[in-house]
């Protein structure tokens, strides 16, 4: 599980039931997924636009 610290903004991995505990104590949010890249052909397409 992927959370960011609001005291530091680091975005940290740890344990499921550990990044739940740090969100229940207010100490973290659930870091959001990163952006996935577009492959080759989705980029092709949006450069025709």
């Amino acid at each position: 599980m992927n959370v960011k610290i609001i005291k530091t903004g680091k975005v940290e991995t740890v344990s499921a039931s550990y990044g739940m505990r740090l969100i229940e104590q207010g100490k973290a949010v659930l870091a959001p997924k990163p952006a996935k890249k577009p492959d080759k052909k989705e980029a092709a397409k949006a450069g025709d636009a």
